[in-house]
């Protein structure tokens, strides 16, 4: 018997190296003040016009290329200026030049995750620890791991950083979440307790947001998402039930991103989540190879939604997905004779709708087909009784 599926129908262009994207993975999706989209893979620093990509990638030889190709972050500060968080750099985006200037930190770490504050500093995120640069001074301040110390910071490898509207910075660690406090220059911090249901559900956060409710939600390596209470008190925690289709299909959230309408498009191992932060339902999208407007890849690592209604999905391996709610696709079914749940033959003769809302569909060649508005399968006379 096959799986019901939402009345709701996303449809996405799809974009991979055979379009000219340098690398399948996208790490990051960003878009700048001039409309360019930029897109950070494991293979290059990719720009995109709407219609052509042009690819940054390092050359040895060249002092002013981009400082790795593996492209971690991307974010622009109040000026407009471009950076960019590689595999062993801080790279800055020169566009008059179109060249790039590159910050080395700690022995080339790793730039994971990049965050302006209110202030214009530049938060960065690496492998060896938390630093703050001045945009207008280039002066650094780092931050290393004290575990002993219960105001310091726990770990060296930041995972995700996110200043919310209160101007709160948020660092999520590979071992716990982090409050920043500017006025005592050290850190509160949110950890894991098996003995309290109310704790953050997992110390690896790969994800951090604020709805338009102004509250806080977290996305962790193993453990769902989670919404801080009122008073930072402790948390409410959303994860993956496998007896419940209305629950995220998946415990390992990559990104989420909060949407105009009051939902969140949540990146995990097994496709888009959207949720509901008002009703908590969620609406699962996945891949589905009988649809080439469906999503391409499985496993979503980054999610942008522009101001104009543009969703932009990146996946591993699968390349980006990007959907418009503003464009109108045709539902298009076609014969396939290895899907049992396509057309039977490639030429319709006539249809006709039933009291429920389903279409029959007369072929030539291949019988009567029975379309279900409801999972959008197609039987035919000879699958009917599958």
């Amino acid at each position: 018997m096959f799986q019901q599926r939402s009345q709701m129908i996303f449809n996405f262009i799809n974009f991979s190296s055979r379009d000219g994207l340098s690398a399948n993975t996208a790490n990051v999706i960003f878009k700048d003040k001039y409309g360019y989209m930029w897109f950070g893979t494991d293979d290059g620093l990719n720009k995109f016009d709407g219609e052509t990509f042009t690819v940054y990638r390092h050359n040895p030889a060249d002092s002013t290329s981009v400082g790795t190709n593996r492209i971690n972050a991307i974010c622009e500060d109040g000026m407009g200026n471009l950076w960019v968080g590689t595999g062993g750099s801080l790279s800055f985006y020169d566009r008059k030049k179109n060249a790039f200037k590159n910050y080395y930190f700690a022995e080339k770490a790793v730039i994971r995750t990049l965050c302006i504050d209110y202030l214009g500093n530049l938060w960065v995120g690496s492998y060896l620890g938390l630093f703050m640069m001045n945009t207008h001074t280039s002066k650094v301040t780092r931050y290393e791991a004290i575990p002993a110390q219960s105001d310091q910071l726990i770990s060296n490898t930041i995972v995700s950083l996110f200043e919310d509207s209160k101007n709160r910075l948020w660092v999520g660690t590979n071992k716990g979440l982090l409050l920043y406090v500017r006025d005592r220059n050290n850190f509160i911090r949110y950890q894991h307790s098996e003995s309290d249901s109310l704790s953050i559900p997992d110390n690896v956060i790969r994800a951090i947001t604020e709805d338009q409710n102004g509250d806080i939600w977290f996305g962790t390596d193993n453990g769902g998402i989670c919404r801080l209470l009122p008073g930072g008190k402790g948390f409410t925690i959303f994860k993956n039930d496998p007896n419940d289709i209305n629950s995220l299909n998946s415990n390992r959230v990559w990104a989420i991103v909060p949407d105009t309408d009051g939902k969140l498009w949540i990146g995990t191992e097994e496709g888009i989540n959207i949720f509901d932060t008002k009703t908590k339902d969620v609406l699962r999208i996945v891949s589905d190879s009988r649809n080439k407007y469906s999503l391409i890849g499985r496993s979503v690592r980054s999610v942008y939604i522009d101001k104009n209604g543009v969703y932009w999905v990146g996946t591993f391996q699968g390349g980006i997905s990007k959907y418009d709610k503003n464009l109108v696709f045709f539902n298009l079914r076609q014969s396939n004779s290895f899907d049992q749940y396509g057309l039977s033959a490639p030429l319709v003769t006539s249809f006709i709708e039933d009291a429920q809302g389903d279409i029959y569909v007369g072929t030539d060649g291949g019988g009567l087909n029975h379309y279900h508005r409801e999972n959008r399968f197609v039987l035919s006379s000879e699958n009917n009784d599958r």
